[in-house]
């Protein structure tokens, strides 16, 4: 019977002290758990998920095509326009340039590329697309505040050029591929135009 009771006392204190030990260490495997699962470190379980998510996200991008840009300057005519479109891309994402920082963050640069999903997009990049020209009105924007002689430089430009304020274009320049302009020569030469903005060669809604 005493050896009965001992058996029993022992199983029951083996009970507590195990219950107790994981009471105990409930808190550190659940710190341990989370850390290695959700929070974000290069030896965590969802980095390289994060770092470059297997799922493919799809893009469209639809155009309005300008039909009647040569009455522009016909007071009684409004702009008509007509929706082409979707370009279907898909994108790729990926961050480059990782860096853990010692204030506890990450930094990194976004890396996307973009396939251009033929079979399901209602139209070719080589569609021509008929559009603002964005480059002469941003310009006229930009130097709407500036001085006289800057304001008469770019009216002797316009004279010149002779630019309309449309252009025709494909889709795969005014996306991605970008298109020249005698303006971003302009641009390049001229310093007190550029702000400190970096050079650009070409323009495009998404080029570079």
């Amino acid at each position: 019977m005493i050896r009965k009771f001992f058996y029993i006392y022992l199983i029951a204190a083996l009970l507590i002290i195990t219950g107790a030990v994981i009471l105990f260490l409930r808190v550190w495997m659940y710190d341990l758990i989370i850390s290695s699962i959700f929070v974000l470190s290069p030896n965590s379980l969802i980095y390289e998920f994060w770092r470059k998510p297997p799922v493919i996200v799809k893009t469209h991008f639809y155009f309005f095509n300008w039909t009647n840009p040569e009455e522009i300057f016909n007071s009684t005519s409004k702009p008509k326009f007509e929706q082409v479109g979707p370009y279907i891309f898909k994108v790729e994402t990926e961050k480059v340039n990782i860096t853990w920082n010692k204030n506890h963050t990450v930094t990194f640069r976004m890396f996307q590329q973009y396939y251009f999903d033929e079979e399901n997009s209602k139209g070719k990049l080589s569609d021509m697309i008929t559009t603002l020209n964005t480059v002469t009105v941003s310009a006229a924007h930009k130097l709407r505040y500036e001085s006289y002689f800057k304001k008469k430089g770019f009216s002797f430009s316009l004279g010149v050029l002779s630019p309309t304020l449309h252009i025709v274009k494909p889709v795969g320049q005014l996306l991605f591929d970008g298109y020249e302009d005698p303006y971003v020569d302009i641009y390049n030469a001229l310093p007190f135009l550029k702000d400190n903005s970096p050079d650009i060669d070409r323009v495009g809604f998404l080029y570079g």
